[in-house]
This record gives C-alpha cells, sequence and structure tokens, in this order.
C-alpha cells in the first residue's frame, strides 16, 4: 500500500529502476491474493509504475484512459468518449496483437550484440524504432512524474465536475524545453492504432492500462497450485502471458536495466526460501515464464532444495517437487543449445536398412533433433493411480559378457578403449513405479548424493549443465512415485535431445559426474527406464524414450554390461510393435528401424532379425503378426539364449502390472518364448509359480496345467 503511493509521488534522488523487478515480482504474487484489498492495490502498484516509468509519452491519453475507466467503474450512466486504444485481453494469447514481443529493432539488436547478450535477451532488451535514448528518458523523468500523479489524483476521485477539468490539472509548463519531446496529444488522435510485428510500444502501454483500469474487482487470475497430480493450471499460463508483456515493455523502456534477469534471480531466490508454497509456486513459475538462461549457480540451488524435499511425503510436498522438476525441464530449453556432432561425415553416409530413411527423414536419430511425439500430458487433471511395488523375484543383468555376445571386433576395441571393463553383478528390479499404501518411500543413495551435482561445474557452460540435468533424472528413475518417474521421462527426453552422447566431451562431462556420484551397482539408464512398461500410466512415455535408445546401449551409461540391454531393449518394444501391426505408428517405424541399425551394427548373428525388423518398418512383412513374433523371438534366441529367463521374468511382469491393451500381445510374446526357455532349469524355479499365475488368468485351468512346467 506505501508503494502503491511512493511511486507516484515522485520521491526525488530514488532511481526506482534499481527497484523494478522487485516491485514487478511483490505485485505479480498478489494480482491473485484472496483479501481485496491486497489485489487491488497490486494491480494499482502495477498501473502506476507504468504510468510513470514506461515509456508512453503521452499521459493526457493516459489520463484520459484512467478516468473513462474509473466512470465506467462508477457505473453513473455517463458515456464517455472514445480513445484510440486496442482492447487487449493480456491474459489470454492473441497472435496478431503479440506478434510484436518477437519484434527485434536494430538498435536492441546492435545493443544485445556490444554487450554479449543472449538471443532471448536480444528480445527481452528490444526497443521499438520510435523510442527515446535512455538519457533523454531520464531528463524527462521529473515532468513525468508530475503529470502522473495528477493523472492518478484525478482517477483516484473522478466525478462528473471534475472530467471537465482535467486538460487543467494535467497541464505542464509549455516553457519548460525538457518536456518538448514529450507531446501532449497524438498528431493523429483519431486514427486507431493497429496491431502487429512493428506496433510501437507506446500502443502497447496504453492498452495495458486500460486493461488493468477496467475491472477492479476481479483478480486477473485464479488462486490455484500446481500439484502432483495436476502439472498445469490455467492461472500460471495467464501469469506467464501477461508477465511477457510486461517485461517487453520496461525492458524497452530501460534495455540496459537488464529487468528479465534481475527478476529471475529474485524469482528464483524467492522460490527456493520462501515458507508459503503458494508464493513458492508461483516464484517458480514466474521463473519459467522468464525464460532466462539458468547457470551453474542457479541449478546448484534448485538442485540443493530438490534433495531437501524430493522425499517429503504429503501432497504439499509433492506439489512442490513437482514444481522443482517442470523448472528444470524448463530450464533445459531455456539453455538455447546446440551441440552438434563431431563426425558429420558419418551421420551422412551412415547406412541403414530401411530405405526409407536413407536421407535423414523425420525417423532418423540424430543428436540435438526433438522426437515428434511429447511425452506426458502437460495440462488436463491428470490424475495417477498407485500400486504395490513388486517383490516376486530379481532379474539381474548378467555381470560380464557373455562368450557369444554379438558384439563384433570394432565394438570390442572401443569398449576396451573406453576402459569399462565392469567385473561386477549389475542387478536391476524391474519392479512397479507405485507406492504401497502407507509404505516408507524407497530412495536410492542417488538422491542423497544429487546435492553433489550443483558444485560439480567449474564454469557455465552448456554441456556441463545438461550433463548435471541428464543424472538429475536418471537417479530420479529409481522413484517410486509415478508423477516423480513420469517428470524423470521428460526431464530425461528434453536433455538427451540437446545433449549429444555420440560426442566425446559430451561422454567425458557424464562419465566425470557418475564416478562423483559413486553410484554403487549402477544398472544403467535402459535398466532403469524398463521399469516403466509395469505401470498402465508410465507405460507409454516409458515405449517413446525407449524407442530412442537403441543407437545409444553401446554406451557404458546406458549398459554397464554391454551385452544385456539390446535384447530387453527389443522384448520390451515388441508387445507395443505387435498392438500396432497392422497400422504401424511412428514409434513403431522408429522403433523398428533403430533395431535393424543396431543389428546390422552387432554382426552377423543378428542379420536375420535386422532383416525381420526392416520389413516391419516397410510394412512389407507378408504374413500375419504371430508369424513375425515368432521370427522376432528366434533369431532373438539364437543370439541370446542366456537371457531368456530375464526377459521371460521381465514379460511376466509387463502381463501383471502393465496396461491391459497390450496383454494379448505380451501374452503371444510369451507363448513363442515358451519353446525356447528350458523351464526344467534349476535357474527357472523361481519363475514358475509367477508364471502359471500370470497366464492362469487369462487361460482355461486345464489348459495351463497341461503345460509342462514342473513345480517343486
Amino acid at each position: 500500500m506505501l508503494l502503491t503511493d511512493i511511486v507516484v509521488d515522485g520521491i526525488p534522488g530514488i532511481d526506482w529502476t534499481l527497484h523494478l523487478p522487485l516491485m514487478l515480482h511483490i505485485l505479480f504474487l498478489g494480482l491473485d491474493h484472496t483479501r481485496i484489498i491486497v489485489r487491488e492495490h497490486c494491480k494499482q502498484l502495477c498501473v502506476n509504475l507504468l504510468i510513470v516509468l514506461a515509456e508512453h509519452n503521452d499521459h493526457l491519453t493516459v489520463a484520459r484512459i484512467l478516468l473513462n475507466s474509473e466512470t465506467s467503474n462508477l457505473d453513473l450512466g455517463l458515456t464517455v468518449p472514445t480513445l484510440p486504444v486496442i482492447d487487449n485481453n493480456f491474459t489470454e494469447l492473441h497472435q496478431q496483437f503479440d506478434s510484436y514481443l518477437l519484434h527485434v529493432s536494430p538498435q536492441a539488436a546492435a545493443y544485445a550484440l556490444q554487450h554479449n547478450l543472449s538471443s532471448s535477451t536480444i528480445i527481452a532488451a528490444n526497443q521499438s524504432s520510435n523510442q527515446q535514448t535512455l538519457s533523454s528518458h531520464h531528463l524527462q523523468q521529473a515532468n513525468a512524474v508530475a503529470a502522473a500523479a495528477a493523472a492518478a489524483a484525478v482517477a483516484a476521485n473522478a466525478t462528473p465536475n471534475t472530467l471537465a477539468a482535467t486538460p487543467a490539472a494535467l497541464q505542464i509548463n509549455p516553457n519548460n524545453t525538457e518536456n518538448s519531446e514529450v507531446p501532449l496529444i497524438n498528431a493523429d488522435e483519431h486514427a486507431p492504432p493497429q496491431p502487429g510485428p512493428s506496433m510501437p510500444i507506446a500502443h502497447v502501454i496504453k492498452s495495458l492500462l486500460k486493461f488493468l483500469a477496467h475491472d477492479t474487482c476481479q483478480p486477473l487470475w485464479n488462486y490455484e497450485d500446481i500439484t502432483a497430480k495436476v502439472w498445469a493450471v490455467k492461472s500460471a499460463e495467464q501469469l506467464s502471458c501477461f508477465l511477457k508483456h510486461m517485461v517487453k515493455v520496461f525492458a524497452d523502456s530501460y534495455p540496459q536495466a537488464r529487468i528479465a534477469e534481475r527478476w529471475a534471480q529474485t524469482a528464483l531466490q524467492l522460490g527456493l526460501s520462501c515458507s508459503s508454497r503458494h508464493y513458492a509456486g508461483r516464484c517458480l513459475q514466474i521463473f519459467r515464464a522468464l525464460n532466462v538462461p539458468i547457470n551453474s549457480r542457479m541449478l546448484s540451488d534448485i538442485l540443493s532444495r530438490l534433495v531437501e524435499t524430493v522425499a517429503e511425503q504429503g501432497e504439499d510436498m509433492q506439489g512442490y517437487v513437482t514444481e522443482l522438476l517442470l523448472t528444470l525441464e524448463a530450464a533445459v530449453d531455456s539453455l538455447d543449445s546446440d551441440f552438434r556432432p563431431l563426425d558429420v561425415m558419418k551421420d551422412i553416409f551412415k547406412s541403414t536398412p530401411n530405405l526409407n530413411n536413407k536421407d535423414g527423414g523425420p525417423n532418423s536419430i540424430l543428436p540435438g533433433k526433438k522426437s515428434p511425439s511429447g511425452m506426458t500430458p502437460q495440462s488436463s487433471n491428470y490424475s495417477i493411480p498407485s500400486h504395490g511395488r513388486s517383490t516376486s523375484y530379481s532379474v539381474s543383468y548378467c555381470g560380464r559378457k557373455a562368450n557369444n555376445s554379438p558384439c563384433d571386433k570394432q565394438t570390442e576395441l572401443r569398449n576396451r578403449a573406453s576402459g569399462m571393463e565392469l567385473e561386477r553383478s549389475v542387478v536391476c528390479k524391474f519392479g512397479g513405479v507405485g507406492v504401497a499404501g502407507g509404505s516408507a518411500l524407497s530412495r536410492s543413495r542417488s538422491a542423497q548424493s544429487l546435492k553433489m551435482l550443483g558444485d560439480t561445474a567449474t564454469q557455465d557452460d552448456k554441456m556441463t549443465i545438461l550433463a548435471q540435468l541428464f543424472w538429475l533424472s536418471v537417479s530420479l528413475l529409481e522413484s517410486d512415485y509415478e508423477h516423480e518417474f513420469l517428470l524423470a521421462l521428460r526431464l530425461l527426453t528434453r536433455v538427451l535431445h540437446r545433449l549429444p552422447l555420440d560426442r566425446p566431451d559430451a561422454r567425458d562431462k557424464v562419465e566425470k559426474l557418475q564416478q562423483q556420484l559413486k553410484w554403487n551397482a549402477y544398472p544403467g539408464v535402459h535398466a532403469l527406464l524398463l521399469k516403466g512398461c509395469t505401470h498402465s500410466t508410465t507405460y507409454e512415455p516409458t515405449i517413446m524414450l525407449l524407442a530412442q535408445f537403441a543407437p545409444l546401449l553401446s554406451l557404458p551409461v546406458c549398459d554397464p554390461t554391454q551385452s544385456c540391454a539390446f535384447p530387453m531393449n527389443v522384448i520390451a518394444l515388441l508387445p507395443y510393435m505387435l498392438l500396432h501391426y497392422e497400422d504401424a505408428n511412428e514409434i513403431c517405424i522408429r522403433s523398428a528401424e533403430n533395431i535393424a541399425h543396431v543389428s546390422t551394427e552387432l554382426g552377423a548373428k543378428l542379420e536375420h532379425l535386422g532383416t525381420v525388423m526392416t520389413l516391419y518398418s516397410r510394412k512389407t512383412f507378408c504374413k500375419e503378426s504371430f508369424q513375425w513374433t515368432k521370427c522376432v523371438v528366434k533369431y532373438l534366441h539364437d543370439t541370446y539364449a542366456h537371457m531368456g529367463l530375464h526377459m521371460l521374468a521381465f514379460l511376466i511382469e509387463v502381463l501383471e502390472k502393465g496396461p491391459q491393451q497390450v496383454q494379448v500381445p505380451v501374452l503371444n510374446v510369451i507363448h513363442c518364448m515358451l519353446h525356447y526357455v528350458d523351464l526344467s532349469a534349476p535357474q527357472a524355479q523361481t519363475i514358475n509359480a509367477d508364471l502359471l499365475r500370470a497366464i492362469g488368468k487369462y487361460l482355461d485351468v486345464s489348459i495351463v496345467y497341461n503345460i509342462k512346467i514342473p513345480v517343486h
């Protein structure tokens, strides 16, 4: 309340631009306050800042706007004169009006390049072509404050008698040469302004004032919070839309004040320290809306806060964790990184069995290329059920590379050169992603090591930040909460689009961070992803990411065993590919292409598997889906017979806990595998009962017991 009045009083010697980001942040937090007096003072502070600090250069029209709005709000039955001001709802998107946000004038571009600013800062610091210089603006400031104070005073006490006296109340000394650049009235006053990319910022300011002063009773957006089940709320979108206009207005008025960067620092600091759950969430939403590139210090602060809250139970804390993860997700996009593969010729001349993809079409998987399909729904009320973690059995990846591993000499040399000889057993449980009611949250040691990530970067380079975010998302894949697992999937997907793991420098950063984490018995990214196939909510997002992983499975960070991830990748994708056999979608085609390409690289033993996958991607396999399934299982077993029980155990859990629509395809795959897996072996006894229980739900009892499975 005090700030609202002080701003228009014009205290001598105070440069309000120094405090502008903090004042903007405070008023934004109060625009949805449940108390009307707080909400209205925040709105009035916003109006006063636009009157005093924004470069509209037309106090007379501003006063008319305020008087018209006050007259309409009093509802006295008086007609108000028409003004050349564009009506616009600044909390909703408007393509034509909003096009001015992306317009960059030559002055703004030159200033940004001179000061080595990023592309986002160039847009934020954009000046309109007819903008006055900053020094000239300061010269006008004293006179502008007086005119603004008069306008605010008249608007606050508007009556029919004072309407006629308004021009006199705002009369400015014509002998004042400092004010000669500020016109009392536009030359083309009655010409309606036209919205567009080159719209002067003065028109935007007047429209903003009309929008804010028109309705003083309703909040600009609802009081609501993002939760673990609802990741997008309408109020956050409205806040983001309104914020972009405010940042543009003040950045154009003060290009050297770096409004966006300073505001982002304030928003993040309060978002990580504020004790109010609602205010903390709004602060993080404001930080995301500002779209300022994140640096290592910011990432360190976010990670420190995440470590403190990620294991906390309760709707409020899990909602706050969701806000933090959404902030990290937005940070990946704000980096605006573009790391090109070093070996460009390899990508150009790379051979592929799929002729449809020979020119690097939309299905090719290249570093830095975004997946055409998204992850989980970002909007709507996202309801996530829970289920119990599986404790039926443990599936262990083989400890060392099998003698019959289909890796050719080139692959072995590459592995030897990397120095990654894993002589220990790597255990991965394909457990559910849910939490049994009231059970303690199972957390890995990786969660406690996350705090170290923020302190490892010695410089604010984008690749280091991406490597840190990579390990953060991988660590969160161990979460027992569906919403955290889904958010980890989304974050990992975005990171992989920008972090080129085929570049040696990127792999070095990732591997160095892995050593610092000291993750004992690290199962690999792929093994952690497979857990997502055992729940209906996480199944399809997991499949989308698994479809992209086939070309990366030779990396130790994806598969420390260097031999087990590929067959598990094929068997995990197989039911989904069968589900869409008659009309294969883009995910299925991309999966088949990647599997075929890796099969060609791994050697002659997998040549037939690559052939049937190529036929699937071209939709030219001449027989029904079951025959194709038999071929895939046969060729996979020929090379990976030692993985038969592991693959079967995984499929059993997908059958029990996965989505209903893949149950029939999973049963078909199991049927084909039972012809090759030796269920009489001692190692198979642990899964026999699980197998009988799973298929007993779908087959007659008599048929079940005709299967020759020894039961002890």
